[in-house]
């Protein structure tokens, strides 16, 4: 059995931001936490999956899956595959280098396909909702990301155009995870 995979950066108010990869069904399933001091959860999101067997998953289907130390910051890096696509994933720590004071997790992401995309983007669910409270947790975007908030679920979507391009090819998209204190779950930049 693989053990559970993650990172942690410290936020406001000595909260922590976590970011857990599970395996699960022959994946790794993500949740992003907010916990406090105390180590009790404030906020939780958690990846979206349909179903394992889609060419094109709501979710990059993540299967291999290390802990790293690069440029002295603990860096999870993954990889995995769905129809005929490779994905790939690195999640790192980013201490106020993009935005003055502010902690964050930084998500790359990549989908090398060989047929067009019907879909291309990470999808979180939030599963943890005190009190009907706003979010404490933010999506910002990336170069080539756009991202959407729908009720209770978040979506960071690749917007590189697909009919541009001759295949195969990759795709690229990015976004930040970091805490907010009662502002809109998903930043605009």
């Amino acid at each position: 059995m693989t053990e559970p995979l993650s990172i942690e950066v410290s936020c406001h108010n000595e909260n922590i931001l976590q970011v857990r990869f599970e395996f699960v069904g022959g994946r790794f399933r993500q949740s992003l936490q907010l916990l406090a001091k105390g180590g009790h959860v404030i906020d939780r999101w958690t990846d979206e999956v349909a179903s394992a067997d889609e060419d094109w998953p709501a979710s990059p289907p993540i299967q291999q899956l290390s802990l790293e130390l690069i440029h002295d910051r603990p860096t999870l890096l993954g990889v995995g595959q769905a129809g005929k696509s490779h994905w790939s994933i690195s999640v790192e720590t980013a201490l106020g280098e993009l935005e003055p004071g502010v902690n964050a997790l930084r998500f790359d992401l990549a989908c090398r396909a060989r047929n067009k995309p019907t879909w291309l983007g990470s999808t979180y669910c939030r599963d943890f909702l005190p009190n009907n409270e706003p979010s404490r947790l933010r999506l910002v975007p990336g170069e080539k990301t756009a991202a959407t908030n729908g009720s209770a679920q978040f979506t960071a979507i690749c917007t590189t155009e697909v009919a541009d391009r001759s295949l195969p090819t990759t795709f690229r998209w990015s976004y930040r995870i970091e805490e907010t204190e009662g502002i809109d779950s998903i930043s605009h930049p």
